[in-house]
């Protein structure tokens, strides 16, 4: 398997993936052609610090476990929100501007085209983003030609 060539016009998967590390847990998005050729499209990446406080007994803290535990709902949440964005399968949805206020998560979709499809039903996420953020979530459509790659 290859990097991808630059200019690639052909349909592509995507796959997300957490790695949790014992000192940064990352949320990483490939686009890939099966087989074909791979490219990092977009990471995050958090400091998690599971070995702090760890115990001479090898025991990762309570501390710790709960910061983990945090940071993986809130990687859940963004997983399950991609994978409802993308839910036409036709990577419609270009990029994410994200911004995150004292009450709300606001995430604009820019889109090539009109994302009925992709923002019907987000409303389903407001429970799992509400647990992991502690705010609200607001998604809402920019299909500025401008904007579009």
């Amino acid at each position: 398997v290859r990097p991808a060539r630059k200019g690639y016009k052909g349909t592509m998967q995507r796959r997300g993936i957490v790695d949790l590390g014992s000192n940064t847990a990352r949320l990483v998005d490939y686009q890939l052609e099966p087989g074909e050729w791979y490219r990092l499209a977009h990471q995050i990446r958090q400091p998690v610090r599971l070995g702090e406080g760890l115990g001479r007994d090898g025991l990762i803290s309570e501390g710790a476990m709960r910061r983990a535990e945090k940071l993986l709902i809130r990687l859940a949440a963004c997983l399950r929100l991609a994978d409802h964005l993308d839910r036409s399968r036709s990577q419609n949805i270009r990029r994410l501007e994200i911004e995150i206020g004292e009450q709300v998560v606001r995430i604009v979709a820019v889109a090539s085209r009109d994302p009925e499809i992709e923002l019907e039903g987000v409303e389903i996420h407001q429970p799992i983003f509400k647990s992991g953020f502690g705010k609200r979530l607001e998604v809402a459509p920019d299909t500025d030609p401008a904007k579009v790659e």
